[in-house]
């Protein structure tokens, strides 16, 4: 494009006109807005807590007033007793040796045959110090030790809590305060735990949001010309943020001063009843005072199962979803209503309804991503709430729409995303599998040309997001990652809606022939993919409205699935 091209007068005519109508509408959206507000003055406390509990990202709080035991307690808990007393004895040994020493030298200097018994005094002086030198290194050595035991310990406990999140956490988490507890939050764990340690953390996150945001639409922002006002923005987040460390440097100062003054008061009363008292206090014990005077200036417990299923669970994979419901959080309205399905071992179900039905919803709840509100979804005779969530989740294969890799589950989804590495190490992260097992599963997955004829062969580097990979041979590569694990429940959450028919031929082929013996749940974009299914569970409105078998729900011209059906071109 040449410079002060068409396109770039086209693109600054309709800028131009935007920012004009943004710019009136903005006006007139005010206007309303005060006549609104001057309208609805008395507003029911009830609407407040509504919009409340609507807002998806939830406001960072912040502790207020003196710090309370609880959380110094945990800290030494974090460090563990062992080293928390051991830093207690040192500091109370350090300076009961310090002024040991110095009541010491008091009296050798008042005795009048000190010179006579010098090597005495001198020797007692000798082991004071060094009793005072191992006090101060065990001291020390305590902290750091202690310091950085608690580090890794609330640094582990953060990254478990986070990893074990429920979903709802990252949709009212904004990213910028994950990274905001795992930089600077553990920086100050390690170094330091300042005064202000509350106030520059909750105005530290915009900091990292803003800077993710930007990040991520760097492009965007070049090409549209706005770069400084993201700069601005950035720097005004960033003075926020200071702003937290000038009263902090204020206060500093203004007590020095004050503790100074008060300081030379002790000192000018030590010295005055010094001389008051001359007739009861010697000469070393006045200086000694004075010496001194100058030196004045909650969690929830760990879930444990108490029924651990055995290792070959689940053995046949027949799975109940008992009266169930859920909803996303606490506060939003049920997304599964009463769910009351059964299904037999090795059957093959498919998921079908409109937008908003449930689809999703169902599986998410099978991996407990979003827990039960009422019912029980039970597994083979277990009720999967009384189990981990690792041990559920390594025991199912996901192939969903949306991407997420956690514990051993595998994922084929919509809009595929790979972790920067090699295939090999895509397909099996934790090394279980031997290189002949992870080339079966490319071979079945139809990958073996492309990845046989890269030079590295399964140890091909992959590009973060798998940016050099097409999004069929991403979604190629999920299914591989699901023949690995080799599980006997299946679930496909619109798995082939985003690939080209070759793609979805491919899929389903491997399906139909490596996956017969398990149990598979299939959320369908493409109704022609669960035409031969067992049955079809359908879904409206977050209720079970149909359960039969595609060729009955077909034959009757009421049943949604078969409106369903008339809309795709298949009845």
């Amino acid at each position: 494009m040449a410079l002060k091209g068409d396109f770039a007068e086209l693109i600054t005519q309709y800028t131009t006109n935007e920012v004009t109508d943004n710019d009136s509408d903005s006006n007139h959206s005010s206007e309303v807005a005060v006549r609104h507000r001057a309208s609805t003055t008395e507003i029911p406390a009830n609407n407040q807590e509504t919009n409340d509990k609507s807002k998806l990202v939830e406001t960072e709080t912040m502790g207020t007033g003196s710090v309370k035991f609880e959380i110094y307690k945990k800290y030494a808990m974090a460090m563990s007793m062992f080293w928390t007393i051991s830093m207690l004895i040192g500091f109370c040994g350090q300076n009961g040796f310090n002024t040991g020493s110095s009541f010491w030298l008091t009296n050798w200097t008042e005795d009048p045959d000190g010179t006579a018994k010098s090597g005495y005094y001198l020797g007692i002086y000798a082991v004071i110090g060094l009793l005072q030198t191992l006090f101060v290194w065990y001291s020390w050595y305590s902290i750091v030790v202690g310091s950085l035991r608690a580090s890794r310990n609330l640094h582990h406990k953060l990254l478990s809590n986070i990893i074990h999140a429920p979903m709802h956490f990252f949709d009212t988490t904004p990213m910028g305060r994950v990274i905001n507890r795992f930089s600077k939050d553990i920086d100050i764990l390690d170094t330091i735990m300042q005064m202000t340690i509350r106030l520059e953390s909750v105005s530290r996150s915009p900091i990292y949001s803003h800077f993710s945001e930007t990040l991520n639409g760097v492009s965007t922002i070049r090409a549209y010309g706005v770069s400084k006002r993201f700069i601005d923005i950035s720097d005004q987040r960033v003075d926020t943020n200071q702003m937290c460390f000038y009263p902090n440097a204020i206060a500093n100062v203004w007590l020095s001063v004050r503790l100074e003054f008060l300081a030379n008061i002790v000192i000018f009363f030590a010295a005055l009843l010094s001389v008051l008292e001359k007739g009861s206090l010697n000469g070393s014990q006045i200086g000694l005072s004075i010496s001194y005077a100058l030196n004045i200036t909650e969690s929830e417990a760990k879930w444990y199962s108490e029924n651990p299923p055995k290792e070959e669970w689940p053995q046949e994979g027949r799975v109940e979803f008992v009266e169930y419901g859920t909803r996303y959080r606490e506060g939003l309205d049920l997304v599964l209503k009463g769910v009351d399905v059964s299904v037999r071992k090795g059957e093959k179900v498919g998921i079908v309804g409109r937008t908003g039905a449930g689809k999703s919803s169902l599986t998410l709840a099978l991996f407990r991503l979003i827990e039960s509100a009422f019912g029980k979804i039970v597994i083979d005779d277990i009720d999967i709430s009384s189990i981990g969530l690792q041990e559920l989740r390594s025991k199912l294969t996901i192939i969903p729409q949306d991407p997420e890799l956690r514990s051993k589950l595998t994922i084929i989804p919509q809009d595929p995303v790979l972790f920067a590495g090699t295939i090999r190490s895509n397909l099996d992260p934790f090394d279980k599998y031997s290189d002949e097992r992870v080339w079966k599963a490319i071979q079945q997955s139809h990958l073996y040309d492309f990845v046989n004829s890269t030079d590295a062969g399964i140890h091909y580097k992959v590009s973060e997001g798998g940016e050099n990979l097409s999004v069929g041979q991403r979604q190629l590569m999920c299914l591989a990652r699901a023949l690995l694990r080799n599980t006997n429940i299946l679930i496909l959450d619109e798995a082939t809606a985003a690939v080209d028919l070759e793609t979805d031929a491919l899929i389903q082929t491997t399906i139909r022939t490596e996956f017969t013996r398990c149990t598979i749940l299939t959320i369908a974009h493409r109704l022609n993919t669960i035409m031969d299914s067992d049955r079809v569970l359908v879904l409206d409105y977050g209720r079970v409205a149909e359960f039969e078998s595609p060729q009955a729900l077909l034959q009757n011209e009421r049943s949604i699935f078969h409106s369903l059906a008339k809309d795709a071109g298949l009845a």
